[in-house]
């Protein structure tokens, strides 16, 4: 298996991934807009350095050999660098370009791995670490514009305590998990998704309201 692909399917970064989307969603709960943002920003320019950190990894000869992946490297680094969006709409579209940024050069690196550094591992869980948190913090920050967007304090004030029912919820069931974790980890994954997709629809709704 890959470097790249046992770093994405290992326990510990799945685990990680769960730790940095409960941080941001906790973060939200007592933050503004402007607060939201900088912390997308903040991840953004973390990405950034470990894009240009793990890049110096790679070998000559793979450089030489590998146009793809240094256009790759160029187009992630072009999309970090856009600026804030302003917008539920701009910030969802914005995300999905920097996760499908990412994925392809994680496809480059898998294809020329056999050209890399040994020591390339490091950079690339580094690297793997950032965009996981990044993803996370764009995840709450959209949950985060979608629920201000009720009208009213008790809109909002229910809201959070949905996040907060979420949030205790998975925790519990990582800790009463116990040595089981690994085998229950996609489990608690696809419900801790599911349970958020439902709390940012609900609140999406409400802002609709007349």
């Amino acid at each position: 298996m890959s470097i790249i692909r046992n770093i994405r399917e290992s326990i510990d970064t799945r685990l990680d991934h769960l730790d940095a989307r409960a941080e941001a969603l906790e973060a939200q709960l007592e933050g503004t807009r402007d607060e939201a943002l900088k912390r997308v920003e903040q991840q953004k320019e973390n990405l950034v350095t470990a894009l240009s950190r793990m890049e110096q990894k790679v070998s000559g000869s793979v450089a030489k050999k590998s146009a793809d992946l240094h256009a790759a490297f160029d187009h992630l680094r072009v999309q970090l660098t856009l600026g804030k969006a302003e917008t539920t709409d701009l910030l969802k579209e914005q995300e999905i370009k920097i996760r499908d940024a990412v994925q392809t050069v994680e496809e480059r690196l898998e294809h020329a791995e056999e050209g890399l550094e040994d020591n390339l591992a490091k950079q690339a869980s580094a690297f793997v670490g950032i965009a996981n948190k990044l993803r996370a913090e764009f995840e709450a920050a959209e949950l985060q514009f979608a629920l201000f967007q009720g009208e009213h304090r008790e809109d909002v004030e229910a809201g959070k305590d949905a996040l907060r029912g979420a949030l205790n919820n998975l925790r519990d069931k990582l800790k009463n998990a116990g040595h089981e974790v690994g085998e229950r980890l996609g489990d608690f994954e696809n419900e801790f998704g599911a349970g958020l997709a439902h709390i940012r629809k609900a609140f999406l709704e409400l802002g609709k309201r007349d």
